[in-house]
């Protein structure tokens, strides 16, 4: 399970700029991309084991993000259900994921400690 491996390294990344921003992290917003291969109840559940564990009040909000692709084909931007679908306009193959492979800390409130504050899209 990889996902306690994501856990682990997203709670030292957050402790990391905890002491380089001087805040006290509150709430955690994380994207969690469709094609990414992360399981997000099992993510959920590691973050919130580690927190216990370490005595920690972070709160997680995760985000599902769908995938998305562009077709260089007819021009069409559509939502997939899978990274093995086609184009639903043309049914061309040849088109890009755009977004929902994604795994990124997006936002992190927390309590200002000597004058900073809420760390976005770190």
């Amino acid at each position: 399970m990889h996902e306690a491996s994501i856990a682990l390294a997203t709670i030292e990344a957050i402790k990391e700029l905890e002491r380089k921003e001087k805040i006290k992290a509150e709430k955690v917003f994380i994207e969690i991309g469709q094609g990414s291969g992360v399981n997000i109840s099992a993510l959920s559940f590691c973050l919130n084991q580690i927190t216990e564990a370490e005595n920690l009040s972070i709160k997680f909000h995760l985000t599902d993000v769908p995938i998305e692709g562009y077709c260089k084909k007819c021009d069409e931007k559509f939502t997939l259900k899978s990274l093995t679908s086609v184009c639903p306009k043309c049914e061309s193959l040849s088109f890009e994921i755009i977004s929902g492979c994604e795994l990124n800390i997006k936002e992190i409130e927390g309590e200002e400690i000597e004058g900073k504050g809420s760390i976005s899209d770190t």
